[in-house]
């Protein structure tokens, strides 16, 4: 994932100008990942925080989108640009849950309604991320 500040700008790059156009877009998963870490990174900035954010994959392809490291409340987050939410998409948490000894906030974040929690893993809509 490219990380741009403006998402916006790199719609235009791509030639999507409208939201019709980017709701099929192979691109829009990406967006929507691109978004996410650059709020999360603006947040931490805006408070006087490290940035502290990390991409994670294994030698074997098990990887997560985003770990917070974060002293008091590290976070792991998976974003997916999909409404449904699957099973499947929890199976980055679940592996890397099991080699994670300091424990962690678990979040799914996802473009649809849903909004549940199971076995420590909390999966919400990603606008949910930057309300009070």
């Amino acid at each position: 994932m490219i990380l741009d500040r403006c998402p916006w700008r790199t719609c235009a790059l791509l030639g999507i100008r409208t939201a019709g156009t980017l709701n099929t877009h192979f691109v829009r998963g990406a967006l929507l990942g691109n978004t996410v870490v650059t709020e999360v990174l603006k947040n931490r900035l805006n408070r006087g925080l490290p940035p502290e954010l990390y991409f994670w994959r294994d030698k074997t392809g098990h990887e997560v989108d985003l770990l917070v490291d974060d002293p008091e409340e590290p976070c792991v987050i998976e974003v997916k640009g999909s409404r449904p939410v699957h099973g499947s998409m929890l199976d980055g948490f679940t592996y890397h849950r099991a080699l994670n000894k300091r424990g962690a906030r678990y979040l799914l974040l996802h473009e649809g309604s849903a909004s549940w929690d199971r076995e420590g893993i909390e999966v919400r809509n990603w606008t949910s991320l930057f309300r009070n």
